[in-house]
């Protein structure tokens, strides 16, 4: 063929493999995603299993590409073997599945026999998903030294090219966080978002043996310079690699940390941080390896290796800067929010451009060093394959220690602010090591000790300048409380969240930054997970313990409980009063909280010290997987809230089901659900995914507008005020909490009873249950985070009853003295409709009695005036 045509099919098929590329790294991205989640079901998603799982992940991708170091200037035809990877990782994702499905029993068997230590389980885990994940991401790893020696066909644009394809990825990457995060999965679902990433692997593959056919084979070409590489290729550029990778998922960690502070933890919140990281990276590794090929042409390899320094440099420089935005944060969240309102849409994009201000210019540095080594290491070269992949693989090394180490560690040692400056002084190692590589000056021992008392000098002096860290500012959830604020200046959100609080407890643990905080004024003390309240001494207070409380009424003899989430230890408190049970098992995912909970031992009945709690650090659905079938009497699950990713894996069917054959004979499951912060359709959602899981469901009301506690068994559950009443009356602590929240006595919990299972299932008629595929209420809950809708709920719980709610006449034994009782409770709770339905019953079983007639006018007059109050209220 004439050389002038084969070159310009293979320049042609160079400028299209970019958009391949960019399509490579967004199905790349939706797989991790997809893989983490799924993982995540069964591995738990506390921060040792998310770490186990993204170190295996990038294991595999590192081992692909030292892999491609090997073999890629050793492919005569790179683009049709980019195209059977391509093949092979949509098909290796279609079974995916079945593979998972296969490793469950393995791990459950190996925890059962084994019994291991919390490091030996973890070792066991990364062991398990390395092997699962490995062919996938082994492939992944491959595909960017395959092609760096087919798009590069002029030394001097190695940087360019290089470049543009680790830019190119990395941007796919950053379409793919976007489609995967706002698009594919909330509309499609886990299993078709994977078919339909499958379906592009497809497309890719196809696309690039069309490619293929186009160009011919390569060369063998020059070989490439052994230089100071050898074997795994250990050099300076080799550990500079490493240590800007290792420093780079360090402040990620770090700023993904922050943000969750002031963005929240939902699903899109972390897609935010993602896009922004990714993006920055992206942009810096497409426009660097332009410069990378200037630098080289005007001062050759030392040139190009002086400016590397400098850009490690740069990016602890600009990290710490960022530092500085970190306290005016919350205020620039108050200003989009006002600017921006409540529209989801824009209130999103408002996020991603604060998650952008402070990553993308120092992600931008991050992803300008790569091009720059590859530049450094090629030389004269056009066998970039080895370079390539050795420096990706060390870089990917690199950030496997930087995020493990950084979220299990680094981050609850040092904390935000440490881990930063730790990871700046990484940087600056890199820089010093990449300047005595370019000065050609060798790193005796003497210039190496300087050069690290210099690295630690600088950190340090930098921390003592670092920019200050208020806890209770940065604790303040004003992403979830921004409507409240009343002084919406920059002073006065400083003066309204910091000014009136006494901080009594700060630290910031595996999973997230517990607060617990007292207001000096009305001595309301908060304990709070990133900002977000999750208990009080004073409101919720029914919640957090009739929700352990009712499943007693109906099994007072149960024994062996598990109770899910401690916080401030109310729930667990009112567990621990009971007689009953002989061992409690109490999960919580953030240890942290325990301290924590230890500021409300005067309310909580200290469960801690209780010789039936084995407290357990876990995620509660893992735990569940590991315990044996029929192992509980009780479960009470009072997680946080179901919008919270992660925490939304515990209020889906697979989770309840779960529940459900861990449960004994006659066991019963407590559930809390929300009535605010969702609309009906999701309400309905939940109700009808518990209450298909049970055969028997009773839904109570602990507080009228806020909260939910549905109550669920196989085995009938009975009403009756007699059994509550002894359970009452048996137990004088049980008696003297209820007491506390105004229940005095089985009236008032029948007073709280609303519907029926059969009612439940037919409020949810028609609409889709929330699973791990769908997660519904993961996606659509954050939506609605600023409405409040517990009065929307709660009058659409009131017509799907129609004009006769459901009154538990049997429960009293339908005596008039036992409905006149019944009567009161609904008045106190101002339900006055179903307390005068009490006073028909009780009038047609008894006529012509007084007192029924006295109650009936007084408690109807009472209605005429609430509705009269709230016609009123609509007006206005």
């Amino acid at each position: 063929m004439n050389p002038e045509i084969s070159q310009f099919r293979r320049d042609r098929a160079i400028k299209l493999l970019i958009p391949l590329f960019v399509f490579s790294g967004a199905t790349s991205l939706v797989y991790e995603t997809i893989w983490e989640r799924q993982l995540h079901l069964i591995f738990g998603t506390s921060q040792v299993a998310v770490s186990t799982v993204l170190a295996a992940f990038m294991t595999g991708l590192a081992m692909g590409s030292f892999g491609g170091a090997k073999w890629a200037d050793k492919v005569k035809k790179p683009i049709m073997a980019y195209a059977l990877l391509e093949l092979c990782i949509g098909i290796y994702a279609l079974i995916f599945p079945v593979l998972l499905d296969m490793v469950r029993p393995v791990y459950l068997e190996f925890y059962h026999t084994v019994q291991p230590s919390q490091l030996g389980f973890a070792a066991f885990q990364f062991l398990i998903l390395g092997i699962l994940l490995l062919p996938a991401t082994f492939c992944m790893g491959m595909t960017l030294p395959l092609l760096a020696r087919f798009a590069t066909t002029h030394t001097q644009e190695a940087g360019e090219k290089i470049g543009r394809l680790y830019g190119a990825n990395t941007i796919g990457a950053v379409v793919g966080t976007g489609l995967a995060g706002f698009v594919m999965l909330p509309k499609l679902g886990l299993s078709t978002t994977t078919m339909v990433t499958a379906g592009g692997n497809l497309l890719l593959c196809i696309g690039a043996l069309m490619l293929a056919r186009t160009v011919g084979e390569l060369d063998a070409g020059p070989t490439e310079a052994e230089d100071e590489q050898s074997g795994w290729g250990v050099s300076s550029l080799a550990i500079v690699a490493m240590l800007a990778g290792m420093a780079s998922l360090m402040h990620e960690v770090a700023w993904f940390r922050v943000f969750s502070l002031i963005l929240g933890a939902s699903a899109y919140a972390f897609s935010i941080m993602l896009f922004s990281f990714l993006l920055g990276i992206g942009i810096g590794g497409w426009k660097g390896g332009k410069w990378a090929d200037k630098l080289y042409a005007d001062g050759g390899f030392k040139r190009v290796v002086m400016n590397l320094a400098l850009v490690e440099a740069g990016v602890a420089c600009l990290t710490w800067l960022a530092m500085w935005l970190f306290g005016e944060l919350p205020w620039l969240f108050v200003v989009i929010y006002d600017l921006l309102g409540e529209s989801a849409l824009l209130l999103w994009t408002g996020k991603l451009l604060l998650a952008m201000l402070v990553m993308v210019p120092p992600a931008l540095l991050m992803g300008t060093a790569f091009p720059l080594l590859v530049r450094a290491a090629a030389g004269e070269s056009l066998a970039l394959g080895k370079p390539v992949g050795r420096l990706y693989g060390w870089n990917t090394l690199g950030a496997i220690l930087g995020a493990s180490l950084g979220g299990l560690v680094i981050m609850p040692w040092l904390y935000v602010r440490g881990t930063i400056m730790l990871a700046i002084c990484i940087n600056l190692l890199a820089a010093g090591i990449a300047y005595f590589r370019a000065a050609d000056r060798p790193i005796a021992q003497p210039v190496y000790v300087r050069g690290v008392l210099g690295v630690v000098g600088g950190g340090l002096f930098l921390m003592l300048l670092a920019a200050p860290w208020n806890p209770l500012l940065m604790t303040a959830g004003t992403y979830k409380y921004v409507y409240q604020l009343n002084d919406r200046t920059r002073a006065g959100v400083y003066e309204q969240n910091v000014e009136p609080y006494d901080l009594l407890y700060y630290a910031e643990g595996l999973t997230s930054v517990v607060t617990v905080a007292e207001h000096r004024e009305d001595g309301d003390r908060v304990l709070a997970n990133n900002g977000k309240i999750d208990a009080s001494n004073k409101s919720d207070m029914p919640t957090q313990v009739l929700v352990s409380h009712m499943p007693f009424f109906y099994r007072p003899k149960a024994e062996k409980i598990l109770m899910v989430g401690l916080a401030a230890g109310y729930s667990a408190g009112a567990v621990v009063l009971h007689s009953g049970p002989t061992d409690i098992d109490l999960v919580e995912i953030e240890g942290t909280i325990i301290p924590a909970s230890r500021f409300f031992d005067e309310w909580n009945h200290r469960p801690l010290e209780d010789p039936r709690v084995n407290m357990i650090v876990n995620d509660a659905r893992n735990e569940l997987n590991l315990q044996e079938p029929g192992t509980y009497d009780l479960i009470i699950s009072e997680p946080s809230n179901p919008w919270l990713t992660g925490v939304s894996n515990l209020f889906t069917q697979e989770y309840f089901e779960l529940g459900k054959s861990r449960l004994s004979n006659g066991g019963i499951w407590s559930q809390w659900i929300q009535l605010y912060g969702m609309n009906t359709e999701d309400l309905r959602s939940l109700l009808g995914t518990f209450s298909d899981t049970y055969k028997y469901v009773h839904m109570y009301s602990t507080i009228y507008d806020a909260d939910l506690v549905l109550v669920g068994s196989d085995s009938p559950l009975k009403l009756d005020a007699d059994t509550f009443q002894a359970e009452i009356d048996r137990n004088p602590l049980l008696k003297k909490e209820l007491d506390e929240i105004e229940v005095f006595s089985a009236f008032d919990v029948l007073a709280r009873f609303r519907l029926t299972r059969d009612e439940l299932q037919t409020i949810s008629e028609g609409v889709e249950r929330n699973t791990d595929d769908n997660m519904r209420i993961e996606y659509s809950a954050p939506l609605n985070l600023y409405t409040w809708t517990g009065g929307e709920n709660v009058n659409m719980l009131n017509r799907a009853v129609g004009d006769k709610p459901h009154v538990p006449y049997d429960a009293v034994g339908r005596t008039p003295l036992g409905l006149i009782q019944l009567a009161n409770s609904y008045a106190t709770l101002e339900l006055y409709i179903q307390a005068l339905m009490c006073l028909k019953e009780a009038e047609r079983i008894e006529p012509n009695r007084e007192d029924v007639g006295v109650l009936y006018a007084e408690y109807n007059k009472s209605l005429l005036e609430a509705l009269a109050a709230a016609e009123e209220e609509d007006e206005g």
